[in-house]
């Protein structure tokens, strides 16, 4: 019995890079943006307690953490349950965008009110 579950392919004539998961194909980029988005959760983990003293720190770090949990979906989805991990997957986006407006409501809402 033979399981492949990664491998790359880089195409030198077009400049494609592939990595396959299991049966599934994972554009590079998915794969990329949540190697970096990994580097940075390790800054903001490092570096909480003076991030949360912006103006609604805790409500920007935790948007910060479904934004990573969707991009982490986003490359396990191609692994196993699919389907699953893509609803998962745009679940966290949306819940990290109502997180960010939420918090540029509180930060950037409030100004220009007169009181």
């Amino acid at each position: 019995m033979k399981i492949n579950l990664l491998s790359v392919t880089l195409d030198l004539l077009s400049g494609v890079l592939q990595v396959r998961m299991g049966a599934n194909v994972t554009e590079e980029k998915e794969l990329i943006i949540f190697l970096f988005s990994t580097g940075v959760l390790f800054f903001v983990l490092v570096q909480r307690s003076q991030l949360r003293r912006l103006p609604a720190g805790t409500i920007l770090l935790t948007g910060f953490y479904f934004f990573w949990a969707g991009w982490g979906f986003t490359v396990i989805e191609d692994l196993f349950w699919g389907t699953f991990f893509n609803y998962l997957e745009h679940f966290c986006y949306m819940v990290g965008s109502l997180l960010i407006a939420a918090w540029s409501w509180a930060v950037f809402g409030r100004r220009g009110r007169s009181s």
